[in-house]
């Protein structure tokens, strides 16, 4: 059985991304890994986080493979069309 912590470190606001380095430094860690879509790589805004990880003495890696805004479940999509099974009075 795996084991997974979720800290519940929150930085909302202008300039909370110079504070990630010192955070997941913080933590204990050494290398995180970055889950980004290309939309966010393309506007640098992963480049930054980068930056600021590796300004902490952090070794980084990114993951850009995400989709962005997927759409919902196939199931979803399929209920929303059909009509609906609730019996009526």
């Amino acid at each position: 059985m795996a084991s997974i912590a979720l800290p519940r470190i929150m930085r909302v606001g202008g300039g909370a991304v110079e504070e990630i380095g010192e955070v997941v430094a913080g933590l204990g860690l050494a290398r995180p890994l970055v889950v980004t879509d290309k939309f966010l790589v393309g506007t640098g805004a992963v480049d930054r986080m980068v930056a600021q990880l590796e300004a902490a003495g952090l070794r980084p890696a990114v993951f850009a493979e995400t989709v962005p805004d997927p759409p919902p479940p196939r199931s979803t999509r399929v209920s929303r069309r059909s009509p609906s099974t609730t019996p009526t009075a």
